[in-house]
């Protein structure tokens, strides 16, 4: 049997990393916030908002739960098959995180000089193939990958493509290629 815990959480960038880790990390198979019913927060669909690059901080639980409950039917096949996993960086102390991805390390570093150095970033990583990962994420970061082959020297990112829900379908926005991502 599983332990069951209760935390409060709260709304904006650091409750939608938690939602990210919660699901992600922790298998977690719900995440209730406490107040995102605050000034600000109004749901995605009722300002027109699908890029997630324009969100004000405010909103970024809202993008995040909307981007959650079109991912449910994948995440609830990943937590039971190990596909699945979310690293969470916080507070001024941590700088980046390492995960295990098969036969690749993830790393996850902050960037640029406009995140902050306390800020919350997380990261959700599906393995869709053996080398081929959709992530989703939220917060100011730069994610590298590095080989655990012995021998192998370089991993490089082939593409990214990315992808928002409109009209009840995920639809390609930009693609980023070799030097681009």
């Amino acid at each position: 049997m599983r332990e069951q815990r209760e935390h409060e959480a709260q709304g904006g960038i650091i409750g939608a990393a938690n939602a990210l880790y919660a699901f992600g990390h922790l298998s977690a198979i719900g995440f209730y916030p406490f107040g995102i019913d605050d000034e600000g927060n109004a749901p995605l669909g009722l300002v027109g908002i699908t890029n997630p690059s324009v969100l004000p901080d405010n909103d970024a639980i809202s993008f995040v739960y909307a981007t959650l409950s079109r991912l449910a039917p994948m995440i609830l096949e990943m937590q039971a098959n190990g596909g699945l996993t979310a690293p969470l960086i916080e507070g001024e102390a941590q700088r980046f995180a390492k995960l295990n991805l098969g036969n690749n390390t993830g790393n996850i570093t902050r960037s640029g000089e406009t995140s902050s150095a306390g800020s919350r970033i997380a990261t959700i990583f599906f393995q869709t193939g053996p080398n081929e990962f959709l992530v989703a994420g939220v917060g100011d970061a730069q994610i590298t990958f590095t080989s655990d082959k012995i021998g192998a020297s370089i991993v490089g990112i082939e593409s990214i493509d990315e992808q928002f829900f409109a009209n009840g379908a995920w639809v390609t926005g930009s693609r980023l290629n070799g030097d681009e991502n």
